[in-house]
């Protein structure tokens, strides 16, 4: 199937090769921007890339989900957390990981960026704390879906045991300079299988609002958007996906947090395929 995005990028590349005038690139430049967009958004989805519309006619990262549990509130966007199979051809590999997923709107589309107008995308701790626990609970963060292929081993830095020095620079390398955590944000960083990457816990102790994100230093990556003009970390501007070893410490982080919190806890459902 070729959608209307990838037919117009079709067009408009052939068009350029044709004849590459100013008009002409100016249109595939718009063009490969709305395919972006559409690429962007069948991943949040859990669905692959049209044949047609990926390079060696097969999409570049599949998805098939195993387990689910959603958070369902009356006018707020659906969230739902996901332990997903992952088949990457980029690194040749197929593992399991964790998703973080949700829409713009209750009944609106999937949401394309991390970042949307402005604003990153955030969870009440102690409901991530609930679905997480969830997901352990049907089976979903069990040792038979670890990723051992990729350099399993990884390290774990939380700023409750750091010193104020160390706190504030690995702070500084994971927030924009216009994010507000609180005065005393409590954080997790994970390094990954991946040395470029980097997956992330945020919360604000005086709101009980929570995040996760993924930092990557790879400057090809897409869809990536700068975290400060002096770092070499980017900020990836898609929702998070982890590893189940990193999943379980998450975990152990927001039941070692959430306590401290304000905020009632919230019902969910779980379900399975």
């Amino acid at each position: 199937m070729i959608t209307n995005d990838t037919q117009r990028l079709q067009e408009a590349f052939s068009a350029f090769l044709e004849a590459p005038t100013q008009q002409r690139q100016e249109s595939l430049v718009a063009a490969a921007e709305r395919y972006r967009d559409y690429w962007i958004e069948t991943q949040a989805a859990d669905r692959p890339v049209p044949s047609d519309a990926a390079a060696g006619g097969e999409p570049t990262t599949r998805y098939k989900r195993i387990y689910s549990v959603n958070r369902l509130q009356p006018d707020e966007p659906e969230v739902t957390l996901a332990l997903q199979s992952r088949t990457s051809n980029r690194e040749g590999h197929t593992w399991h990981v964790v998703s973080w997923r949700t829409r713009l709107t209750p009944s609106g589309h999937n949401r394309r960026f991390y970042v949307t107008s402005g604003h990153v995308w955030s969870i009440n701790a102690a409901a991530a704390l609930d679905m997480l626990t969830k997901l352990e609970s049907l089976g979903g963060l069990d040792e038979k879906y670890f990723d051992l292929q990729r350099r399993p081993a990884f390290t774990v830095a939380t700023s409750d045991d750091m010193n104020t020095s160390e706190r504030s620079t690995l702070l500084r390398e994971i927030t924009m300079p216009d994010e507000s955590w609180g005065e005393h944000p409590y954080f997790v960083v994970l390094n990954d299988p991946n040395e470029d990457w980097r997956k992330i816990l945020l919360v604000d102790r005086e709101t009980g609002s929570a995040t996760f994100r993924s930092t990557t230093t790879d400057g090809t990556y897409m869809p990536r958007k700068t975290l400060r003009p002096d770092l070499a970390w980017y900020l990836d501007n898609s929702m998070q996906d982890t590893n189940v070893q990193q999943a379980r410490v998450m975990l152990n982080e927001l039941r070692r947090i959430v306590p401290q919190l304000p905020g009632p806890r919230e019902g969910l459902q779980g379900t399975t395929p």
